[in-house]
Order: C-alpha cells, then structure tokens, then sequence
C-alpha cells in the first residue's frame, strides 16, 4: 500500500505536519500517487488515528489532511486496477462524520476500503455493533467498507517515550507530545499525574480506558540494574510494597530509566464471552481477519501471528471455528477481497501457495525481540511451531520445518498480480 504521509512528507517538506496542503500541493500529491501505483503499488492507505505519531513524537503528517485531501487521493485508484484502500480511524467511538467519510472514500475509489481495527469487547456489545455499521451505512450507498479484526485479544507492550497508547487516552496528548525532559518534568507534577490518571479512565477514552488498569499492568523489560527485580511483576504489586497508589508507582519506574520502561497491560477481551463474539464477528462478511499499522508497531503488538493464532486458539483450544473455515477466513477470504490472481486455494491451474500444518500443534511460539532490521532495531518475533511444509509457486522453501533456502517467490503488484475489486 501506498503510505499518506510519505506521500506528503515527499510533496510538502517540513510543512507535511501541521499545514493543509494547498491545491497545487494536493495536485503533486496526486501525481505522485498514480506514478506509485503505475508502478504495482497495491493502493493507497491513510491514517487519521490520534494514536499515530511519528519518531519525534509528531502527528504523522496524514492527521493534517483535509477531507477534500482524503477524498481526492483516495479517487486516483478509481484510475489503476486491481487498487484496494485502507483506512485508521482511530480508537474512538464511530461517529457520523467516520462512517460518511470512510463510504466516500470507497465511492471515490470505486473500491473496497478495510479499516483497522474492530476490537470485540462483550461489555460494549452496542459499540462493537455501532462500529460494524459502518459496513452498512457504506453498503446501501453502493460502497463497501469492511473491518479488520484480530485473531486473538491484543498484547501489547508500552511505553512512554514513543508514548503510543498513551497519547491516545483522554487529556494526554499534549504531554506526550512534549520533549522527553519537558514530558518527564510534566510527568513528576501531581496534579498533571492526578488530571491524566482522570483522562485515562474517563468515558472519552473509549475502549481504551480498559488499558488504564495501572494495577493490573505487567512490567515487560526494564533498562536498569536496580530495576531488575520489577521486571515480570504487576504494578499492583509493586505499589504495595512501596506504599504508593499503582499509577504513581508506574510514573515512577518510567522516569527512573527516562521513560523506556516497557509496560504489557492486562489484554482486552480475554473473557469467554468476547471469544464467543470474537468468532461470530470473524464469520461475518462485513469483517476481515487482520490488523495493519503497516509496520509502525513491530516492536510493540504481537498480531502477527494471527494466522497460528485462529488454527491453535479459535479452532483447536476454543473449538468456536471449524478447521475448513478457519483455513477459508485465512486464505481465500483475503484473496478475493484484494483481487489476488490465482491465489487463495488448492485449484487446478491456481499457484501453489501451500502451508502443510499438524493441526495437533500448530500453534505461535513465545515471543521475543529480534534486531534484525535497519540501523540494528528491533521487533517482535515468534517462531511457528507444526508447521512442516511450506511450498511458494510449487517449490518447496520450508521441508520438515527446516529452511531449505530457496527463493522463488515475486513482490505482487496490483494489475499484474492483482484484479479489480469493485463495491
């Protein structure tokens, strides 16, 4: 997919992040755009979560768009086949206003939108339902709008120097948003410790404020020695052997290792009954299994392994999903709603794509950090477990679970590799 903000930083410079784009700054946008998809871009994504910032700390500079900015990218893949849209709203409630938006955003394209991500949560059965609308309001205007959803209740892992999650809670952005020494200074004062901890748990943070639990918050890694004997305890915990209220006690523990501690809150939707909406919600044809951030969370959400994740959880620990369909929401739902050519199942004259599992053991492996990617950064990883066969076009790359060290697989690009997909 072709990113907005990159979009934008290339045609606008330093004014990418915090300026509307002017027409002749859309129009270059534009044209950008439609050179990216010529050239097999997949289509065009877009973000208006207050939860995205960028390195420094920033919105990311798609936030600072227009609706006409939005509406008129989202239209140049009316122009290029086989071009799908995606789309971050953000974790508030849907409001009109996101419903109207994301249904113009496919009527523009001509194109199917998904959106990330549509969380289920038992105790908020009108919300999940509000924003599954939105799938409805898209469909009887002749557009189609379907949600992204996870596998399994989202683990995350954070902190509050890229301060992600925070930043979205109510009241918090603007502290955030400030330098690591002005945001540690902020974080030391009680009464803004007193307004955030309100923010947190107050109804404006949506679903989020389940994250505000500090109690039940789980400290995942810490950076120093003395801080050693904290890591894999509960907050709660901890509070109470210091004699503190637990928010204070996470505040803390932040600032004595300049905010890098990283937190793991208690996973949303972990109760019998969400699992039960979580499988009927993955049944439904307004929903697609996945979330994507493309890419701008590898080091804090573990969704990747949503694949294993449905096969060991949903189908065989669980029982809500049949194996067929669990192997069908995985393979062959995805391929038609993005117009892969030839993919997405065992057929006759279709590519042969195959995954050979033990459905006994197949199952995510524990995860961990790899440094592997640019400059030494790292991201989480889990290793698959009964998985034995893994074949890319026929040729085999993983026999008895072991690499054999063949590449035969091509980057898709949309026309080539890909059909067109219309509401």
């Amino acid at each position: 997919m072709v990113g907005h903000s990159a979009i934008r930083r290339t045609v606008m410079g330093p004014r990418a992040v915090g300026e509307e784009a002017s027409p002749a700054d859309l129009e270059a946008m534009k044209s950008l755009l439609a050179k990216s998809l010529r050239e097999g871009g997949m289509g065009f994504s877009t973000a208006v979560s207050p939860a995205h910032n960028d390195g420094d700390g920033r919105p990311v500079p798609s936030r600072h768009a227009s609706r006409e900015e939005l509406v008129a990218l989202a239209g140049v893949c009316r122009d290029h086949p086989g071009t799908s849209l995606e789309f971050l709203p953000g974790p508030a409630a849907f409001t009109d206003e996101v419903r109207a938006l994301m249904t113009d955003l496919s009527l523009a394209a001509n194109r199917p939108l998904n959106w990330n991500v549509l969380s289920a949560d038992a105790a908020d059965p009108e919300g999940v339902a509000a924003r599954l609308a939105a799938s409805d309001h898209a469909r009887e205007r002749g557009a189609e709008v379907v949600a992204l959803i996870m596998a399994t209740p989202p683990r995350v892992r954070i902190n509050l120097v890229t301060g992600f999650i925070f930043d979205a809670f109510a009241g918090w952005a603007d502290v955030i948003g400030l330098p690591i020494p002005e945001r540690m200074e902020r974080l030391r004062d009680p009464e803004v410790r007193a307004a955030l901890d309100r923010g947190a748990k107050s109804k404006e943070s949506g679903i989020l404020r389940s994250f505000a639990k500090w109690e039940e918050m789980q400290v995942d890694e810490v950076f120093t020695a003395a801080n050693e004997r904290h890591q894999g305890r509960r907050i709660g915990e901890i509070a109470a052997e210091l004699g503190t209220e637990p928010f204070d006690a996470l505040l803390d523990l932040a600032l004595s290792e300049d905010l890098r501690t990283s937190f793991m809150p208690e996973p949303i939707g972990d109760d019998e009954a969400t699992w039960k909406q979580r499988a009927e919600l993955w049944q439904d044809d307004r929903t697609l299994l996945g979330a994507s951030d493309a890419g701008a969370h590898l080091d804090m959400l573990d969704a990747f392994a949503l694949t294993t994740h449905l096969l060991s959880d949903g189908v065989r620990k669980f029982g809500l999903i049949s194996l067929e369909e669990a192997v069908h929401q995985i393979t062959e739902k995805p391929a038609r709603l993005f117009g892969l050519r030839d993919r997405g199942r065992v057929e006759e004259g279709y590519l042969a794509d195959l995954v050979v599992f033990d459905p006994d053991t197949i199952a995510s492996g524990p995860v961990y950090t790899r440094n592997d990617l640019p400059a030494g950064a790292g991201r989480l990883y889990a290793d698959a477990i009964g998985v034995d066969h893994v074949l890319v076009g026929g040729t085999p790359i993983v026999t008895n679970g072991e690499y054999t060290g063949a590449l035969p697989g091509r980057v898709l690009r949309s026309g080539r590799d890909t059909e067109t997909v219309t509401p």
